[in-house]
């Protein structure tokens, strides 16, 4: 069972912790997680997160450094084991930016791969995630959903991108707003 959107009512956050502890305790669901969008008002909310047996986050080349490091921070707090990865393309495949961005740059070179393939083999690298949840109405989308789970990912090429999002995001915090000139 997965608590979805808990950013949203975090006032709620522990209860309902606690009531899907129980849950499975009491054997109603085999396990729990939580499915967020944006971890970070969990983060910041205070309390110690119990360790759900899975999280899913956003994943991919869409996902922001701040998102980025709230998971990797969430992975940590709540000593998350099993981690899940969704929208690998904000919700949608088909946007014009998939055209421009050559995705395949994130993979091991030599292998032959579609722009939507080489961006859902990223999507399980930005986070490290062991599985990926995709929504779509076309049965292509999805045939090459599965041709994507099958690329290698270029790790090295990965830590790098990673690394120079967390320096954009240090860089683009520490610049003074319109209203400081």
């Amino acid at each position: 069972m997965l608590l979805h959107n808990p950013e949203s009512s975090v006032d709620g956050f522990a209860d309902a912790c606690a009531a899907l502890l129980e849950m499975r305790e009491a054997g109603i669901c085999k396990s729990w997680g939580l499915s967020t969008w944006d971890p970070r008002p969990l983060l910041n909310a205070g309390w110690e997160i119990p360790r759900p047996d899975v999280a899913m986050v956003r994943a991919g080349l869409t996902v922001s450094a701040g998102i980025l490091n709230a998971v990797d921070e969430l992975v940590d707090r709540a000593r998350i084991t099993e981690l899940w990865g969704m929208a690998p393309f904000a919700g949608n495949a088909d946007d014009s930016i998939w055209q421009t961005v050559d995705t395949s740059t994130f993979l091991v070179p030599g292998q032959q791969c579609s722009t939507l393939q080489a961006g859902v083999a990223a999507a399980f690298a930005i986070p490290e995630v062991t599985r990926l949840a995709v929504g779509t109405s076309r049965v292509e989308h999805l045939a090459e959903a599965v041709g994507g789970s099958r690329l290698e990912v270029n790790t090295e090429t990965v830590a790098v991108y990673r690394a120079l999002l967390r320096e954009r995001a240090t860089v683009s915090a520490g610049a003074p707003s319109r209203k400081d000139h």
